[in-house]
């Protein structure tokens, strides 16, 4: 993953969980918070060049 995708997927994260309230480390608890989990990956895929199963995995989510 590049610097630049990291650096972006952690203000997405950090936004998401601001703007919601919750935790960072929640978003990625797959039991919990699965509409701000997916509003996050949306974010993600919409403005990284990172692939689906990247960010995946920065999620803790893997459908393999």
């Amino acid at each position: 993953m590049k610097n630049e995708n990291k650096s972006r997927l952690d203000r997405i994260i950090k936004y998401v969980a601001g703007k919601y309230g919750i935790e960072v480390m929640e978003l990625c608890t797959l039991r919990k918070n699965v509409a701000y989990r997916r509003i996050a990956m949306y974010l993600a895929c919409e403005t990284t060049d990172m692939t689906s199963k990247d960010i995946g995995a920065a999620f803790g989510v893997d459908h393999s």
